[in-house]
């Protein structure tokens, strides 16, 4: 197995990373409360020179279960390389955006990914349906919904323009590289199979063995902390790993079984948080979007609590297609219950 490293991939990542915290800073800022990776993520893209304008919005928009547009459109060019990931770049990927109508369909579909693609052709040739599409859009305000639709109806003026602002902004994500090139040479020299193994273990939804591959390619961010993203195809596997990804991945050994306890203890102490956890409980593999309308909470309120019982280790998720489904840790009862027998008797 062979370790490789892509700085390109990494700031990519990064560059559509910074444009998706200014476009969702709102839902960025509740998360930040309680995370302080984020507060620092946050701190970073402040020192950015750029004012968000409505006409990109809908490619960054966050919708119920997603991490925008853009975002999964990267997804999609990534697994397109076949698992070639020396050709993942910041040009390769204003090459996919040349496609206009092959994008506009695909940002279609992410609005509307109940239609099937014929339909959605359809609606494209044909203004005024497609107007009365776009104004029913749920999830959505009117700026998005407006700005959508001048995408829509005419991708390639609005394409252009998204091409440039992502061009503008890897030359300053650059910088942030330059600055930190000290942090990520030390880990990239301190990157090892078993740091890849403890990766792989962590990310991937099949058990495979590691030594299947081949080639192992690594990107580490230095805007993103936390963020551990995999993706395998053929006899090649991706790492896009965040600066700070050790933190999660290799959590210090000295951390008592009192402090683990106390982290759960505190996490379900929020009135919200116990009542998700219990929800979570009894409906094994609940959305984000079913949570919401259990409870009557917006979007960036469901994920703030969602995001403190995933810290304490009381829910993991999973993803299946679009959605991200939610399950209770059994691992972490069992171990607060084993907690607990102390003091029976």
């Amino acid at each position: 197995m062979q370790i490789r490293f892509r700085q390109e991939i990494a700031i990519l990542w990064d560059t559509i990373y910074s444009f998706r915290v200014q476009y969702n800073r709102e839902r960025f800022e509740e998360m930040a409360k309680d995370e302080e990776e984020i507060q620092e993520e946050l701190k970073l893209v402040s020192l950015i020179p750029y004012t968000p304008t409505d006409e990109m919005a809908p490619f960054f928009h966050y919708l119920p279960e997603t991490n925008g547009f853009l975002q999964q459109f990267l997804f999609g060019h990534i697994s397109g390389c076949q698992g070639k990931y020396d050709e993942v770049s910041v040009q390769s990927f204003f090459k996919a955006l040349q496609n206009y109508n092959d994008v506009a369909m695909q940002l279609f579909l992410f609005y509307f990914p109940e239609l099937e693609a014929a339909r959605a052709a359809e609606l494209l040739k044909s203004p005024a349906d497609l107007v009365l599409a776009v104004r029913d859009l749920q999830n959505c305000n009117d700026t998005i919904k407006n700005n959508l639709l001048a995408i829509l109806l005419n991708p390639a003026r609005e394409i252009q323009r998204l091409s440039y602002e992502l061009v503008e902004r890897e030359q300053q994500i650059k910088l942030l590289y330059e600055k930190k090139a000290e942090m990520l040479t030390q880990l990239r020299l301190q990157f090892t199979e078993e740091h890849a193994q403890t990766c792989w273990g962590e990310g991937a939804k099949a058990s495979t063995d590691l030594t299947q591959f081949e080639y192992v390619t690594v990107a580490f961010c230095a805007l993103c902390k936390n963020v551990i993203y995999e993706r395998f195809q053929n006899d090649s596997l991706l790492f896009v790993l965040g600066n700070e990804y050790e933190k999660t991945q290799f959590p210090e050994e000295d951390e008592s079984s009192e402090e683990k306890f106390a982290a759960c203890v505190t996490a379900l102490g929020e009135k919200n948080r116990w009542l998700f956890f219990n929800y979570i409980f009894e409906h094994e593999g609940v959305t984000g979007k079913e949570l919401e309308k259990e409870f009557g909470m917006t979007g960036p309120n469901v994920y703030y609590h969602l995001g403190a019982l995933s810290r304490a280790e009381l829910v993991k998720s999973e993803s299946k297609g679009r959605n991200i489904h939610y399950y209770v840790d059994r691992d972490t009862i069992r171990k607060m219950r084993r907690y607990l027998e102390r003091y029976e008797g």
